[in-house]
């Protein structure tokens, strides 16, 4: 990694097929202040941010009423 290199690590910690991957506790070890001040950043999108049919994100907001 050099000064102006990008890294860009993806997942979804709901996706179903892969069990444990370990995503969660990565995106927690750096969703703080710390990790920010240093140029680590986290975000999480919601069902607002889907692009696709509406649809899609109804379904999606009835699975999260089951946890």
């Amino acid at each position: 990694m050099g000064k102006f290199s990008k890294l860009i690590l993806i997942g979804d910690i709901r996706q179903a097929d892969i069990k444990n991957s370990g995503f969660e506790k990565v995106y927690d070890l750096f969703d703080d202040k710390k990790s920010s001040d240093k140029g680590i950043y986290t975000f999480k999108f919601g069902t607002e941010d889907i692009m696709r049919n509406d649809i899609l994100a109804y379904i999606i907001e009835k699975f999260e009423e089951l946890h």
